[in-house]
């Protein structure tokens, strides 16, 4: 029996490799984290009602996310169908609840709470913006 560690693949009897997915999201959330400190920042220096810029800064939160349901769906041998796909892509909100429901069953509440914790947040940088 082998462990990973520090993210690294480690062979194990079997010859194939073992990946520490908790790390790997522990990773994206660190980096999440950090992003929605620095947009204190980057939104005050930014100028007001810029659609584009809001969206390119705000493209970030969303590629670690989707990789993380990725990486989740991984460790728990679950299969994203492209509707799932298409759906954290495009319709994020609807789709992110659905997605750790079907993957976590009853336990995925905890990660939702979590989630809104989160959101709330990033929801209280973009009002600083407004201030």
């Amino acid at each position: 029996m082998a462990f990973a560690t520090e993210g690294k693949p480690v062979s194990h009897a079997a010859g194939k490799p073992v990946f520490d997915y908790s790390l790997a999201k522990r990773r994206i959330l660190i980096f999440l984290i950090a992003y929605d400190a620095a947009l204190v920042g980057i939104w005050n220096l930014m100028p007001k009602d810029d659609r584009l810029l809001d969206f390119l800064i705000g493209l970030p939160i969303l590629i670690p996310v989707v990789i993380w349901c990725h990486i989740d769906a991984k460790e728990r041998k679950h299969t994203i169908g492209i509707f799932m796909k298409l759906g954290l892509v495009f319709l994020f909100i609807l789709a992110f609840p659905i997605y750790v429901l079907q993957t976590q069953g009853p336990g995925g509440f905890k990660t939702l709470s979590f989630t809104t914790f989160f959101a709330s947040g990033t929801a209280v940088v973009l009002l600083l913006r407004v201030f």
